[in-house]
């Protein structure tokens, strides 16, 4: 029998608390790329490039976003993800997009999407210590 722990671990995790947290991050990078931050301007002796101070930042908060929209689909088709009071191996072993999506077998990236991915190598960044898990019981926001 599941323990009531595991029960709340379990609701928090729900895919739809997943999705919710992807959106709230895409409106969040959509609202810094609005935003007026500034200008950088790269040279490398050839050329110089200036772009708005946000976009890395925007660029990172969108990527979470998909992770966690992907994370969704993953954890809808296989709840067993998130049985036993702890995220699986295969949601917490990789952070690279192009891979998550070919886990999920309703759902794929457009082709794009994935090239674009692999080319920015946006995908090296994710998953350096920053928490994914959209939603944390209250026992787990204590023990932090």
């Amino acid at each position: 029998m599941e323990s009531q722990e595991n029960k709340l671990f379990a609701q928090a995790a729900h895919p739809l608390n997943w999705y919710e947290v992807a959106k709230l991050m895409h409106e969040n990078a959509h609202a810094l790329y609005d935003m007026h931050q500034g200008m950088v301007t790269y040279n490398d002796g050839v050329k110089s490039i200036t772009r708005p101070t946000s976009n890395r930042s925007v660029f990172l908060l969108a990527a979470f976003a998909l992770e966690n929209l992907i994370k969704a689909f993953l954890i809808y088709e296989n709840p067993s993800y998130i049985e036993g009071g702890k995220l699986s191996n295969q949601l917490l072993s990789s952070h690279k997009l192009s891979k998550l999506q070919k886990s999920v077998r309703k759902y794929r990236l457009p082709k794009e999407l994935v090239m674009s991915l692999k080319r920015w190598r946006l995908e090296s960044t994710l998953g350096q210590g920053i928490p994914v898990l959209p939603l944390f019981t209250e026992k787990q926001k204590n023990e932090q």
